[in-house]
């Protein structure tokens, strides 16, 4: 499976986009029940940035 191929399947399986361009997207949510809906396999890094009292 092609990148384009996995960004796609990624971009498809959250209808609530935030924001959506080619090679970003931005979702807004929960995060436990988001990353519940990406497909195995498809990402290389998640980034965060936690409350200020808990990092």
């Amino acid at each position: 499976m092609n990148t384009e191929s996995i960004f796609k399947e990624v971009r498809n399986a959250f209808t609530d986009k935030y924001y959506d361009t080619d090679g970003a997207l931005l979702v807004n949510g929960n995060s436990l029940e988001l990353l519940m809906n990406i497909p195995d396999h498809c990402i290389a890094l998640i980034l965060t940035d936690p409350p200020y009292q808990f990092s």
